[in-house]
C-alpha cells in the first residue's frame, strides 16, 4: 500500500492518519465493495475518540486545599473500567508552552470517582491550601483504547467563585405597626349597698384613665461600613476577599474594579489580579461603587483574567540551529501504520453534568473556568 497504487486504486482519508489507500481494481460490482471499506475505516477511528472531559468545577474556597471535579464524557462502558487519571510529564508541559510544574501542581492528586448525582469524574485534590487565584495544570488520561491531555486553569479565587458566598442576605419586611391604641375596659357602675348604721360609707376613689401603648418600634437593620477609610493589604490577602470583606450592597465585580479606580497605585499593570501586600487601599465612598451597572463590571472583570492568564504564559524561546552543519539528517524508517500521534486544538466536551454545583469561571450563568488548548490524542 502507499507509494505502490496505480490508478485501479480507492483512497480514502481518515482521521489521525495521512492517507489510508485500498487496493481495490476498478471492476464493475466491487466498487461499492471499497465504498464500504472506507466507511468501516472512518467509523473504527471514530471509536477510539469516544471518550471526552467536560469543564472543571471547583468545590473549594480560597485558603483551603484544592477540590474540584472534571466530569468524564463516555459512551463505551469498558472505558471507564479501565480509566487512569495523572498529572502530565514535564516534557508535555513543555511541548505546549508551559513551565514544568512546581509547588502546589506537582503535588495534585487524580481519582476517578463518582460525583453527587452518581456520575464518573476525575476528582483532583491538594494536600496544601490554595494561595493564588488560579491553579493550571495539564491532565493525563488513559483509558487503554487512546491517551488525552488537556489543560485546565481551575479559577479558585473567581468572581463566579464566590458569588453564591458573596450575596447578601434579604430579610423578610416587618408587618407594619398597628395604629390602634389600646385603653382599659371602664367599670361597670354598680347600685351602693345599703348604708350600715355605724360609719358613713367611703366614697369610691376615681379610675385612672388608661395610658396609650406606644407604637412598636422596628429593629434598625446593621448598615455597611461607610466609605472614606483606609485598611492594608495582608499577606496572602486578595482583592475579592477585600471586595467580599467591606459588605457593600452592590455586586462583588463593582466593589472590585471601585477599590481599582480610587487605588491604581496599589496594583501592577492595574490588574486586580496583582495587588501589592502592604499597600494602603482607601475605600471609595457609596457613589463611587455605583459608577458601573453590573453587567459593564462582570465585562471588565473577564477583560483583566483574561489579561492576567495571557501574561502568565511563558514566552517561547528561538531555537539555535547550526548554520555551518548542511548534513542532510538521516530519515527514520516508516514503521507499520497502525498508530500514529496528533496535536490539535480542541474545544471544551459538553456536558449536562457541568451544570450543577458552584463552578469556577467568570461568565453571566456561572460555568466552569476551564481553559483547553491543547490536546494530544493516540489512536
Amino acid at each position: 500500500m502507499g507509494n505502490g497504487c496505480e490508478r485501479g486504486c480507492d483512497s480514502v482519508r481518515t482521521p489521525g492518519s495521512r492517507r489510508a489507500e485500498i487496493a481495490t481494481p476498478r471492476w464493475p460490482g466491487l466498487r461499492g465493495l471499497s465504498k464500504l471499506a472506507g466507511l468501516a475505516l472512518l467509523l473504527a477511528s471514530g471509536a477510539a475518540m469516544a471518550l471526552g472531559l467536560g469543564e472543571i468545577r471547583v468545590m473549594s474556597q480560597p485558603g483551603q486545599p484544592l477540590l474540584a471535579e472534571i466530569p468524564v464524557i463516555s459512551n463505551e462502558p469498558g472505558e471507564l473500567e479501565q480509566l487512569q487519571a495523572r498529572l502530565a510529564s514535564p516534557v508535555t508541559f513543555e511541548r505546549v508552552g508551559l513551565a514544568r510544574p512546581e509547588g502546589l501542581v506537582s503535588g495534585l492528586g487524580f481519582a476517578v470517582a463518582l460525583s453527587a448525582e452518581g456520575k464518573p469524574v476525575i476528582r483532583v485534590t491538594s494536600a496544601e491550601p490554595v494561595q493564588v487565584a488560579a491553579v493550571n495544570f495539564l491532565i493525563e488520561v488513559d483509558w487503554g483504547q487512546g491517551r488525552l491531555v488537556r489543560e485546565y486553569s481551575a479559577l479558585v479565587d473567581s468572581p463566579a467563585a464566590l458569588a453564591a458566598s458573596s450575596q447578601p442576605s434579604i430579610q423578610a419586611p416587618l408587618p407594619p405597626p398597628s395604629n390602634t391604641i389600646v385603653r382599659d375596659a371602664e367599670p361597670m357602675a354598680t347600685a351602693p349597698a345599703e348604708p350600715a348604721p355605724a360609719p358613713a360609707p367611703v366614697a369610691p376613689a376615681p379610675t385612672p384613665a388608661a395610658t396609650p401603648v406606644p407604637r412598636p418600634v422596628a429593629p434598625v437593620a446593621s448598615l455597611p461600613p461607610a466609605g472614606g477609610g483606609e485598611l492594608q493589604v495582608q499577606r496572602g490577602q486578595t482583592l475579592s476577599a477585600i471586595a467580599r470583606d467591606l459588605g457593600q450592597p452592590h455586586s462583588l465585580d463593582q466593589t472590585m474594579l471601585a477599590l481599582l479606580r480610587a487605588n491604581p497605585e496599589a496594583f501592577i499593570n492595574g490588574n486586580i489580579n496583582r495587588l501589592k501586600q502592604g499597600a494602603v487601599l482607601r475605600v471609595p465612598q457609596a457613589t463611587e461603587f455605583a459608577q458601573l451597572d453590573e453587567s459593564e463590571a462582570a465585562g471588565l472583570v473577564r477583560e483583566q483574567m483574561a489579561q492576567w492568564r495571557q501574561a502568565r504564559r511563558p514566552i517561547p524561546q528561538p531555537v539555535e540551529t547550526d548554520v555551518a552543519s548542511t548534513a542532510p539528517v538521516p530519515v527514520p524508517a516508516r514503521g507499520p501504520q497502525v498508530a500514529q500521534a496528533r496535536l490539535e486544538i480542541a474545544p471544551p466536551a459538553a456536558s449536562s453534568a457541568t451544570r450543577a454545583g458552584t463552578q469556577s469561571g467568570i461568565d453571566a450563568e456561572g460555568e466552569g473556568d476551564m481553559l483547553a488548548n491543547e490536546q494530544l490524542v493516540l489512536t
